[in-house]
C-alpha cells in the first residue's frame, strides 16, 4: 500500500521598502506567498509572520492534506 505524498509548493516573494527619512532604518521584509499548487495568495507585514505560516503549513501536512489552508 503506498502513502500519499506529502508535499507543497510556495512561491516566496520578500522585499523591504526604503526609509521615509534619511537616517532612519528600513521597514521590516515584507513578502507574499502563494500556493502553486492552488493559486492562494496571503501576504505579511514582518517576516515573523511569514515563517509562522510556513510553520502552520508544515504541521498541517503532518497531520492532515488541507494545502493552502490558514489554520
Amino acid at each position: 500500500m503506498n502513502e500519499p505524498v506529502t508535499y507543497v509548493s510556495f512561491l516566496v516573494r520578500l522585499w523591504r521598502e526604503p526609509a521615509q527619512k534619511a537616517l532612519a532604518p528600513a521597514t521590516d521584509w515584507q513578502s507574499e506567498i502563494e500556493c502553486i499548487q492552488t493559486g492562494q495568495q496571503w501576504t505579511y507585514d514582518t517576516l515573523d509572520e511569514l515563517l509562522d505560516f510556513l510553520r502552520q503549513q508544515a504541521q498541517g501536512l503532518a497531520t492532515q492534506n488541507h494545502i493552502g489552508e490558514r489554520q
